[in-house]
């Protein structure tokens, strides 16, 4: 009994062992027979999977330590099964971030009081403040450059810049020349037309070497301005912006000669202006928003064949159909005699012919592209032809705002057109050979011109050819234009699948939050696609609208890497919100913050969005965009500046030659009261106060006023008529109680109250128009106030020769003669001015400063 007792221990530490070992559990509670029995099945479980014992022993201790670690529940949920070991390490990353995450956000005073309505109000409130400030900035531009015009009205000395021009305007310009008129005007003219559109001959013809430097010249398309036609505008400024894209079209004898050789091309190119400062080290701006393009299929070939996506893009709502259509044409390239495609001819005058007569096509302008000068000929003979026919479709053709224009490659850099159709002519000839010679895009830089001829779009571009791209050989030709026409020419037959690099740009955009918020709208029912867009900027979530599967029903933008990645605030919440508004889309917002912490009512929040983009989605969203999109900044701020530019003359009209204006005040004499008195009582002790008060009061009403003055109207009032040695020491012992302070100008004393600043004082008094009106003499005028009544003089009057200025400026302060003594004060008055930098001479004639 003894032996069967020690044997039953050592079972029970046995078991005790295993069960630690091998995880079993048995229920303390069963009869003693069923232990035994399940003890010894378990038993011979393990013995029968003995082999497997090392890797559970494993297995046990790494469980051990995850424990240990805190992944006790993780290890738990592994044994029962809810865990797969393949899904384990990615389940306990999850619940790592999870945990840091909330970390993150519970000790973040902004992320843990983060609240979408708040912060969508805060945007809409930036946003409204933008608009004001820059309405308020158009306003101010318009003001600022409206106060500098001259009031025509007033009254002007004939040699005055205003008479020049009134006269010049009066005779029709006869007389005198462009050149010389401008001349003339060397200060009135920048003041009028602040900013002037020239061409680098219009400045040569008409602007000479002798006017004043612009402050800024800026060139408009330099890719095509020859270096040599640069230089003399560049003579005329201070600074210089030159803007230019130098992967489009170079300069070209063409324009000179309006004929273009296309088997020389390369021999006619010249070195442009913008080629010569990207050669410099001078600093550089990239412009990456494109705006023309109203569908991104019409600039998504250009973007990524020849800037690398590097251009800022953005979808339409009906991004999905591509505007790029290719019609292939039945027909050959006359290589033999006529060198033209008049199959792809008749078919572009069809098209056009087409639209003219639908009244919701005809809406849209249309312009015609062709590789060649002769096929261009040919379509416009053949439209001509069909509109001396049907003289209405001329009219609805070219009495438009935006008329019909057949153009080649060579002449249509710059324009553009709601619809291109291009023609490209070449193709094989009537045995079916082609040869890969197109003219001009064979040559170095040939793709140039036609990246220009491919992205004049803005709506949509139908491309007409009797080629197409698999025709292309590229063994037998090593010309960068022809790669892009085989490149484009795919393009127009299979659309975005055929642009470089386009699946990995649209696999790599979407993160894990898009990729959650997308698969949830799926769950709703509807179809999703990520990362819409052929460029840096994507519409991160778009919904296909279940009834038009060719448009976008609403777009979802979240603030991830994309939106991270935008470094201007205005940019990120403002700019690119309103160009996807005017391109058609409705735009929801889902905030990352709030998705984490409140899933479920963005869930609903965004079903709410989408059942109202159902409800009020718009028939036809290609046909809603023209119907919407507003007048561009740039033509608010023209319609501004117009109507602020007219507005002077129509307020000066009642405006009268002698009244008070803001420095123009009337001359009013200080009013002293007779004294009975003699003049022994005025040099007594005892009056020295009284004629202190006297003197101060003058001082409050005529200051500036000359020493001289001051002391003649306080002996006006004793009845002292003339100045002695005795009366000048009493008045000047009496002026010393008087808060008042000397100035020297020019040999002149005058006397102003403490604290008066020269620079400060802009006010000059002249006599008032009436019988009673009080004169100074001449000696009495401060050259202060002479300064003055000079700078207003050449404000409205622009410049005046310096002789001209002086006899204006008497007549102004009423001396109609110039004698000796108003002479000299005047001169005196005006180098005055010219020392303390408030006028300037300008060869010979004299110019106020603004001050």
């Amino acid at each position: 009994m003894a032996e069967f007792s020690q044997m039953l221990t050592t079972f029970f530490k046995e078991e005790e062992r295993l069960k630690a070992l091998l995880l079993w559990t048995f229920d303390s509670d069963d009869p003693e027979t069923k232990r035994l029995s399940n003890i010894v099945s378990l038993y011979k479980n393990a013995h029968e999977h003995l082999q497997d014992l090392r890797d559970w022993c494993i297995y046990r201790q790494q469980s051990g330590q995850l424990a240990s670690i805190g992944l006790a529940a993780a290890v738990v949920a592994l044994n029962k099964g809810k865990l797969t070991v393949s899904g384990f390490a990615d389940s306990v990353k999850k619940g790592v971030y999870k945990a840091i995450a909330d970390f993150q956000i519970e000790t973040s005073g902004v992320l843990s009081k983060f609240s979408s309505d708040i912060y969508n109000d805060s945007i809409k409130r930036y946003a409204k403040l933008m608009q004001q400030f820059e309405d308020l900035s158009r306003k101010t531009i318009a003001a600022v450059v409206t106060s500098r015009l001259p009031n025509m009205l007033h009254e002007a000395a004939r040699s005055s810049e205003v008479s020049i021009l009134k006269r010049a305007i009066g005779n029709n310009g006869r007389g005198i020349s462009i050149r010389q008129l401008f001349q003339q005007l060397p200060h009135l003219l920048p003041r009028i037309t602040p900013c002037m559109l020239m061409s680098p001959m219009s400045v040569a013809q008409y602007l000479s070497l002798d006017l004043e430097p612009f402050d800024l010249i800026i060139f408009d398309e330099a890719s095509q301005m020859p270096t040599a036609e640069a230089i003399g505008a560049l003579a005329r400024g201070k600074n210089v912006v030159v803007v230019g894209d130098p992967k489009q079209m170079p300069p070209t004898s063409f324009f000179a000669a309006q004929q273009f050789d296309g088997d020389n091309a390369d021999k006619e190119d010249m070195e442009s202006i913008l080629d010569d400062c990207l050669a410099l080290p001078m600093p550089s701006k990239h412009l990456l928003w494109h705006y023309r393009s109203r569908h991104e299929s019409l600039i998504a070939f250009s973007n990524a064949k020849y800037y690398d996506h590097q251009l800022l893009t953005f979808p339409s709502a009906d991004d999905i159909e591509t505007k790029v259509g290719f019609v292939s044409v039945q027909g050959y390239y006359d290589r033999s005699k006529a060198r033209n495609n008049k199959a792809e001819a008749e078919a572009v005058v069809a098209e056009i012919v087409q639209r003219l007569k639908d009244p919701s096509l005809r809406m849209r302008s249309i312009g015609v592209v062709t590789f060649s000068s002769v096929q261009q000929q040919l379509i416009q003979d053949l439209a001509d032809a069909v509109f001396a026919q049907e003289p209405i479709l001329e009219k609805w053709a070219y009495e438009r705002e935006e008329p019909l224009f057949i153009k080649n490659l060579e002449n249509v850099q710059g324009d553009e057109r709601d619809v291109i159709l291009f023609s490209v002519g070449y193709g094989p000839d009537k045995e079916g050979k082609l040869y890969m010679n197109f003219g001009p895009i064979n040559r170095d830089g040939g793709w140039r011109r036609l990246n220009v001829a491919v992205s004049r779009a803005r709506y949509e571009m139908k491309v007409f050819s009797t080629l197409r791209g698999s025709q292309i050989d590229l063994t037998r030709t090593s010309s960068e234009g022809v790669a892009g026409l085989k490149a484009f020419l795919e393009y127009a037959e299979k659309g975005k699948t055929a642009l470089p690099g386009a699946m990995h740009r649209a696999l790599s955009h979407s993160g894990n939050v898009e990729m959650a918020i997308a698969d949830t709208i799926r769950e709703m029912g509807y179809e999703v696609h990520t990362g819409v867009g052929t460029s840096g900027f994507k519409v991160d979530i778009a919904v296909v609208h279940p009834q038009h599967k060719g448009k976008y029903l609403l777009g979802v933008l979240c603030d991830g890497k994309q939106f991270a990645g935008v470094p201007a605030a205005r940019d990120r919440y403002i700019g690119k919100v309103d160009v996807l508004q005017h391109l058609g889309w409705r735009i929801h917002r889902i905030w990352v913050a709030d998705w984490w912490m409140r899933s479920s009512r963005e869930i609903q929040k965004l079903r709410d969005a989408i059942g109202s983009a159902i409800e009020n989605a718009p028939v036809d969203v290609s046909e809603t965009i023209v119907e919407v999109l507003p007048a561009t900044e740039l033509e608010k701020a023209e319609v501004a500046s117009e109507q602020a530019l007219a507005a002077p003359l129509m307020l000066n009209k009642n405006v009268a030659a002698k009244t008070q204006t803001q420095f123009r005040q009337f001359y009013r004499e200080a009013n002293l009261p007779k004294v009975q008195l003699s003049y022994i009582d005025f040099l007594a002790y005892s009056q020295e106060a009284f004629i202190a008060q006297q003197l101060g009061a003058v001082i409050q009403a005529e200051a500036p006023i000359t020493r001289r003055l001051l002391y003649h109207r306080v002996l006006q009032a004793w009845g002292i008529a003339r100045l002695g040695v005795r009366i000048e020491e009493q008045l000047t012992s009496a002026i010393e109680q008087v808060s008042c302070e000397y100035l020297s100008i020019s040999n002149q004393e005058i006397v102003v109250p403490k604290g008066f600043v020269v620079k400060d004082y802009v006010q000059y008094r002249v006599p008032e128009v009436s019988s009673t009106s009080v004169k100074r003499n001449i000696e009495d005028i401060p050259f202060i106030e002479i300064v003055n009544g000079m700078h207003d003089i050449l404000t409205h009057q622009i410049s005046l020769p310096s002789e001209e200025l002086l006899r204006e400026t008497a007549k102004l302060f009423g001396f109609a003669r110039m004698g000796q003594n108003v002479q000299q004060c005047m001169e005196e008055g005006l180098n005055y001015g010219l020392e303390i930098g408030k006028l300037l001479n300008r060869n010979g004639r004299i110019i106020a400063v603004t001050i």
